[in-house]
């Protein structure tokens, strides 16, 4: 067992023996996610690197369009007629019908075209922060055959819960979700230089993955890869976490 593969191991087990404590700091609609390990997607020059995850306090599921509204009631600058363009595009909020009407059947369903700047000012106003990718992938990067989703197109790589929570009150609507380091993705080009870049793209670049054959994983990364922060999608919303104390 390499050093600091040992010296991880030790770091969880000490945080093990303290998550009882820890998952009762969780509030309502939040799901204790227990200390765990995520592998990366893609090699690296030294090997796949395996890197632990501290608990958090997870939504239970994404942001609402109703939680949303009482956001941009108490934030007005976040509001769809006063969004600026450098933290959103035009098609920021695009199925409201104006700063304070969601479309009726929606109320209670995630909310979307938002960007990475309204996703992080909603969380950072609730006392969270966006999941990084790995925390992502720990509590949602779970196997689900597509079949199991029915016709949503994607959705089996939209997330699923990790085994060890599956009996929790985690819920994954199909659609994408916003990570705050959702741009760290190594798509596009090799580590440390230019060379093949343009034939390392997406399908090209999926001769680097630790596993080839999930291929939820891969849609996943290569989203990320094609997104800027000012981004508002269809299919694109977010939930928060937050670090136990």
């Amino acid at each position: 067992m390499r050093p600091s593969i040992a010296a991880s191991m030790l770091v969880l087990i000490a945080i093990g023996f303290a998550q009882p404590a820890y998952a009762s700091a969780c509030r309502a609609r939040e799901v204790f996610v227990p200390a765990g390990v995520y592998t990366p997607f893609f090699k690296t020059e030294g090997g796949t690197r395996w890197v632990p995850v501290a608990p958090i306090c997870l939504g239970e599921a994404p942001v609402t369009n109703e939680d949303f509204l009482g956001f941009i009631r108490e934030h007005p600058d976040w509001r769809k007629s006063r969004i600026k363009a450098l933290f959103a595009e035009d098609s920021y909020l695009a199925d409201w019908q104006d700063d304070f009407t969601p479309q009726p059947e929606a109320v209670s369903k995630p909310v979307t075209f938002v960007s990475w700047f309204a996703a992080g000012a909603y969380c950072e106003a609730r006392g969270g922060r966006l999941p990084t990718v790995a925390e992502w992938e720990r509590f949602a990067g779970g196997s689900v055959a597509t079949s199991q989703h029915g016709a949503a197109p994607f959705a089996f790589a939209m997330g699923s819960s990790a085994p060890e929570l599956a009996n929790t009150a985690l819920k994954f609507p199909g659609i994408w979700e916003w990570t705050v380091n959702f741009n760290s993705a190594l798509v596009s080009g090799r580590i440390g230089t230019s060379e093949g870049a343009d034939s390392s793209q997406f399908c090209g670049d999926g001769i680097r993955a630790v596993d080839p054959s999930n291929y939820g994983a891969f849609l996943r990364y290569s989203f990320r890869a094609s997104l800027r922060a000012n981004f508002a999608l269809k299919n694109l919303g977010f939930r928060c976490v937050r670090a136990v104390p």
